[in-house]
């Protein structure tokens, strides 16, 4: 009897080389997983987060069960992560009352947790062939975007900010160095 695995292991590297190209799709993917979600908190917040919720299980499925980097799989994932990550800041203070601050400091002590284990274990992006390092490259992902949307809804609500879309100035700031600092 076989057993085959529903997210058989990785047979090569499951993420994108690091490039200029990448930052511009990474920014333009984000931007629209946060604009997809704002849509979708229009109308009723159930009904977005259900949405948020399938669309990321559907893009973590095919993400997982992909044996090598796939372009289309890999950034639907991180699309699918952009917008799940605006609603749970936005529903954490919006619909359950979680101060911006209070989640900025949660999100940024997840962050370095995460980025203390990455350098411990001397992760690096072009080495994401296993499992346990895909896991924890989503996670870490997962941490950046939401910190920094959270970071900016922050600064934007307190600071009346809103001439430039705080959400990718934070992003920029908080992932560039952070990248920057897994691929050495």
């Amino acid at each position: 009897m076989s057993t085959r695995s529903l997210f058989p292991p990785p047979v090569a590297v499951k993420v994108p080389r690091v490039s200029a190209r990448f930052w511009a799709a990474k920014l333009l993917v984000t931007a629209a997983g946060v604009a997809t979600s704002e849509a979708l908190a229009r109308g009723s917040h159930p009904a977005g987060a259900a949405a948020e919720v399938a669309l990321l299980a559907a893009a973590l499925a095919w993400q997982l069960s992909a044996r090598r980097y796939h372009p289309a799989a890999y950034w639907l994932l991180a699309y699918a992560l952009a917008a799940f990550a605006t609603g749970l800041s936005d529903g954490l203070h919006q619909v359950i009352g979680v101060s911006h601050n209070v989640t900025a400091v949660l999100w940024s002590l997840a962050l370095m947790v995460f980025f203390i284990a990455w350098v411990q274990r001397r992760r690096s992006v072009r080495e994401i062939t296993t499992r346990a390092a895909e896991a924890h490259y989503w996670a870490m992902t997962f941490a950046v975007i939401t910190f920094s949307i959270t970071l900016a809804d922050y600064t934007a609500s307190s600071l009346h900010v809103w001439l430039v879309s705080p959400e990718m100035v934070f992003l920029a700031a908080v992932t560039v160095p952070t990248v920057d600092c897994c691929l050495s």
